[in-house]
């Protein structure tokens, strides 16, 4: 987990432990989070490093968790649309 806000830090890695005994069904871990963090980011894991095992990244986008109560506003969000119209001999090139 990483923590966006005046509070840029690395939380974890966590181990989450089964709600029920026995491991079926939901997991949860117990994060403390800083008060001046506004947003966790979250990938899920099965192995303990960054390397190896499999992700669970949202395809790529994460996991975004907006935390109520800090004393840090949100940062806005800021998006760019791009679009491309292609002739059939024309080459574009994104750098």
């Amino acid at each position: 987990m990483h923590c966006r806000g005046a509070h840029q830090g690395q939380i974890g890695p966590l181990e989450l432990k089964p709600v029920v005994p026995g491991g079926v069904g939901f997991l949860q871990a117990e994060v403390q989070v800083p008060e001046d963090a506004s947003v966790l980011d979250i990938v899920f894991s099965d192995s303990g490093t960054t390397s190896g095992g499999f992700f669970d990244s949202n395809h790529g986008l994460g996991y975004h968790v907006p935390i109520r109560g800090s004393r840090v506003a949100q940062p806005s969000l800021s998006i760019c649309h791009i679009s491309v119209e292609m002739a059939p001999i024309a080459k574009v090139r994104l750098a």
